[in-house]
């Protein structure tokens, strides 16, 4: 039987992004990732980045009214072995993005 992963929420005093692990341990070693720390960093949502570089990152299980929200991305992530993220904030970049494109 294929285990199937669980979706996990990622909080910097609120649900930022969710992501799916298979299981705590590995979910726990996402918030080491340099290339997702310098993510936080950068990406802003309404004006304030999404992380200081210094307030705690913690990860929990989602509930099951957020895991529910994730079912349009569950779909593709079951077809790929990368890792999906679902931010749970709007990002400014998607407005500068379009700004650019239309620019």
């Amino acid at each position: 039987m294929k285990l199937k992963p669980v979706w996990y929420i990622l909080e910097i005093d609120r649900p930022i992004l969710m992501f799916q692990a298979f299981g705590l341990k590995e979910a726990q070693e996402l918030k080491k990732e340099q290339w997702l720390l310098d993510d936080l960093r950068r990406l802003t949502s309404h004006g304030a980045a999404l992380w200081d570089g210094e307030s705690k990152l913690m990860i929990r299980a989602a509930m099951a009214s957020e895991a529910a929200f994730s079912a349009a991305t569950e779909s593709s992530a079951e077809d790929s072995d990368e890792l999906v993220l679902t931010y749970l904030v709007p990002l400014d970049i998607e407005d500068e993005d379009r700004a650019r494109a239309t620019g």
